[in-house]
């Protein structure tokens, strides 16, 4: 992740002093390119892909730490996929990928496919717990349905969710979610796991999925 990183600072460079301070590429003369092009999407989901994740999730940090607002990036990952892909075959693994993308299509902030089986959401906004909460539920309630209608049976998700402390570099936001799916694997699959602060000496929080019921009247008494 150091080109992510070293555009990431001088972005930063940029938007302090107003020019790039040595850069490896001077970005203010790039054009950025629409979004729907097919360099910035991923051919199977119709999601968009790392290369559009790395500039967006640049874009979005250079943003926060300019602004002085908050910024979350959420990282889901399928459970036993692999198992998927023997059981099932292939063509029904890229079956589960694509109606992954179809179901989250329409979501505020877009989703990137970052690895096989392996997609990022940036929230550039502050989030609470509650609302961290009903958001991962309902990725998991609405992808088990669909994926048991798809394969007869439910496929789980694990998720890592991470806030990003001002001046820090994109990969480590990046490994901090990613140590945080690992938790939520290591626990038992089937969950969600924040992070704060460092890998190895931050705090890691379960945050279990609701039920549908749960979930309805989550927002039921969010909407009062």
């Amino acid at each position: 992740m150091s080109k992510i990183d070293d555009i990431f600072r001088a972005l930063l460079e940029i938007n302090r002093r107003g020019q790039p301070k040595n850069p490896i590429i001077d970005i203010t003369k790039l054009e950025r390119k629409p979004i729907n092009t097919g360099e910035y999407i991923d051919s199977l989901t119709g999601l968009h892909n790392e290369i559009w994740f790395e500039e967006e999730l640049n874009r979005r940090m250079v943003d926060s730490n300019r602004l002085g607002t908050n910024l979350w990036l959420l990282i889901v990952d399928f459970d036993f996929f692999k198992t998927i892909n023997i059981e099932y075959g292939r063509s029904s693994g890229n079956q589960v990928l694509k109606m992954f993308g179809e179901m989250v299509a329409q979501e505020e902030f877009p989703f990137a496919r970052i690895g096989g089986e392996e997609f990022a959401q940036i929230f550039p906004k502050d989030l609470g717990l509650d609302e961290i909460q009903r958001t991962v539920s309902k990725y998991s309630l609405n992808f088990k349905d669909k994926t048991k209608e798809l394969l007869g049976q439910e496929v789980s998700v694990s998720m890592g969710i991470t806030k990003m402390n001002f001046g820090e570099i994109p990969s480590n936001l990046i490994n901090r979610a990613e140590a945080a799916v690992f938790r939520s694997k290591k626990q038992g699959r089937d969950r969600s796991t924040l992070l704060e602060d460092h890998p190895i000496t931050g705090t890691y929080v379960t945050v279990p999925y609701l039920t549908r019921e749960q979930l309805s009247s989550n927002i039921t008494q969010n909407s009062v």
